[in-house]
């Protein structure tokens, strides 16, 4: 009997809330067109139905679908089919939703409008991620009322619920509590917290366009978004001796190859000025940045740290003003002092890159310690990145000899057997000292140790353990492999897969080479063209990212957490701290309303109409009064949230009162 009572309760709840749509002069129905989610493309369609005795004139209504813009950059708007004529659609993006107005039109009495389909491309590289959009829903799979797009008329709201305003934006940490030191093989954090730094290279400044690269075809913000939602919580940045002297003397050129359109903001800027707005940017993504002195100029590449018109003397100098600029801001933590010492010392002894305790000039340990002394004397807080070598003498041999077999060589910047006998010291400032090999694979030279059917444990035995890993295992220090990376398929690939499985097993620093595709030898993350992420590669790399027990990222800020998504968190966090929670972004299910609303609440604070405590008042809480009413006893009813007209009682009154809310006829109860 209950049963049936029940029934012919939702029969009534129907009843009521069809003639409630049929009471609203204007209702929006929605159909999604691209229900995937992390898509280019964006395909909300609708029809707007006039209830009303009166024509409906379309110039004077305006429809908002509120979507996350995810970029910087405008999107492409697109109507592909409008019953009232596509030239009459018109649409302006705002921050948070996509506003459609129309030219001309009207829809008659008991009429609607036919449909209107939209198609919404991204401009920029990525994608879009739509299960954050308040307006998205993939249920609707053909046209029904949604709620969740709002219709004005002449700027009156008259259908639909608008969603929460969005929190205000914090402000950028105060600059100090992110400095980092190494203990040992780790690096920890002021907190004497060990840390991983997991990046990725971003290459431009040190080359002709003098800022970053692919600007002609992303833009600048787009990048650091994509590169903090895919969990990379260190950018190396690489400049170079010439452009840092130009800065020095005021000579600062212009950014080439920047798309206007794309990177409207930055259209004309100086290189350093760019610099400059990109370390105060990626204070609000929470990601920190390593400067690398990848050459001394933007055309040659030297084996040693000085030549070419540039001394010792002038690389330290370079460091210096770096340091001072930037001396108070931790979100540069890290300075990898020069980029692949290298030659073979049997060709050219003293013009190559050699590793021992003389005080000769092209003996890199030396020099290290002078360019880290000259850096830390500016900013002791600062990492210093150390690169290794090219070769480095057999056990019983020196530097000198002219057989070629009397070495032991590897890659450029990766061979740092020196370090046993001769580490690098600079006395109270030891603790900043991070050693930062390269590693590459056969793809780029058939190394001995490629040759034949290689492993992890044979590429461990014959080459990270002797060049580098070592010092790890040691506890001298700890080790950021400062570069590494290829093109997928063959032997090049089970290298990488070897070397990402071996970075995360030893809980590695690295920075993965590179995010630009357009590196001849190895390609990057972004497919050619900068157009989108080859998701093959990157799933090898993110295995060796720092990642909590859930899988969020974790970033090396103590404020803010990594990237604008809800994929990172930050590393206070992680070791317990937390951070203030932003306000939702997501408003209470609730069906439209004439006016936006404040949920009803009694004195006691009890949410009214949200029978089931969820914080929503939608057509479930006036089923489960129905229940309720007819003795079927629901689980967890909240008695107090069900008696809405304050009657003392529960029964099918306040069933019927929160149909009634739930499409708009009412806004509040008692």
């Amino acid at each position: 009997m209950k049963n049936k009572r029940f029934l012919l309760v939702v029969l009534i709840l129907i009843c009521g809330l069809t003639n409630s749509l049929l009471a609203q002069d204007i209702v929006v129905n929605y159909r999604c067109g691209q229900p995937e989610d992390e898509i280019n493309k964006i395909k909300p369609q609708f029809i707007i139905v006039n209830n009303g005795s009166a024509s409906l004139a379309l110039s004077g209504l305006s429809l908002h679908y509120y979507m996350t813009r995810e970029g910087y950059v405008d999107p492409k708007l697109s109507v592909d089919y409008a019953a009232v004529g596509n030239g009459n659609v018109i649409g302006t993006f705002y921050d948070e939703y996509l506003e459609i107005s129309f030219a001309s039109g009207s829809v008659e009495p008991g009429k609607d409008s036919g449909e209107i389909q939209l198609r919404i491309e991204k401009v920029s590289n990525g994608y879009y991620v739509q299960t954050d959009d308040y307006s998205f829903d993939p249920s609707f799979t053909s046209f029904a009322p949604h709620n969740k797009v709002t219709c004005y008329r002449n700027g009156t709201l008259i259908w639909g619920v608008e969603p929460p305003p969005p929190p205000a934006p914090t402000q950028p940490p105060t600059p100090g509590n992110d400095w980092l030191h190494a203990e040992g093989g780790r690096i920890c954090d002021s907190n004497g917290n060990m840390v991983r730094l997991t990046g990725i290279n971003w290459f431009g400044f040190e080359t002709n366009p003098k800022g970053l690269g692919g600007l002609h075809a992303m833009n600048w913000k787009d990048g650091f978004d994509l590169i903090t939602s895919r969990g990379f919580n260190l950018v190396r940045l690489p400049v170079c001796l010439q452009i840092v002297r130009g800065w020095m003397s005021g000579k600062d050129p212009l950014v080439e190859f920047v798309s206007g359109e794309l990177n409207p903001d930055i259209d004309g800027i100086s290189s350093l000025t760019l610099l400059d707005k990109v370390v105060e940017h990626c204070k609000t993504v929470g990601i920190k940045i390593m400067l690398d002195m990848h050459a001394l100029s933007t055309n040659v590449r030297t084996p040693l740290w000085f030549g070419d018109g540039y001394s010792l003397a002038d690389l330290k100098a370079g460091w210096q003003w770096l340091a001072d600029r930037y001396n108070n801001d931790d979100t540069i933590v890290a300075m990898d002092i020069y980029n692949e010492p290298h030659g073979q010392s049997w060709v050219d002894i003293p013009g190559t890159a050699k590793w021992d305790g003389s005080s000769d000039a092209n003996n890199f340990r030396k020099a290290a310690e002078e360019i880290a002394q000259s850096i830390l004397s500016r900013n002791p807080n600062l990492l210093i990145m150390v690169e290794g070598i090219e070769c480095y003498p057999v056990e019983g041999a020196s530097y000198g000899s002219s057989d070629k077999y009397q070495y032991l060589c590897n890659w450029w910047g990766g061979n740092l057997r020196g370090v046993r006998d001769y580490p690098v010291n600079i006395g109270s400032f030891q603790n900043k000292i991070v050693y930062s090999p390269h590693d590459y694979g056969p793809d780029i030279y058939v190394q001995p140790w490629f040759t034949g059917s290689f492993t992890l444990n044979s590429l461990y035995t014959e080459c990270w353990q002797p060049n580098w890993f070592y010092i790890v295992e040691a506890n001298i220090a700890p080790i950021l492999i400062g570069e590494w990376g290829g093109k997928l398929g063959g032997d090049n690939q089970r290298w990488m897969e070897y070397l990402a499985q071996f970075i995360s097993q030893e809980d590695l620093n690295h920075t993965f080479w590179a995010l630009n595709p357009d590196s001849g030898d190895t390609g990057g993350i972004l497919r050619e063209g900068w157009n989108g992420v080859d998701e093959s590669k990157y799933n090898i790399v993110r295995q060796s990212l720092w990642k909590n027990g859930s899988g969020k990222f974790i970033g090396l800020d103590h404020e803010v957490n990594l990237g604008i998504g809800d994929t990172g968190t930050n590393v206070a966090v992680y070791y317990g701290g937390s951070v203030p929670t932003p306000a939702p972004t997501s408003a209470p299910t609730t069906l439209p309303t004439s006016v936006p609303t404040s949920a009803p609440t009694n004195p006691s604070q009890v949410l009214l109409g949200d029978v089931n405590d969820d914080e929503m008042i939608d057509i479930i809480d006036a089923l489960l009064t129905a229940q309720y009413y007819v003795g079927l006893n629901p689980a967890n009813f909240d008695i107090t949230a069900g008696d809405v007209n304050c009657s003392g009682s529960v029964d099918i009154i306040d069933a019927l009162l929160i149909s009634q809310y739930y499409v708009g006829l009412i806004t509040d109860f008692c």
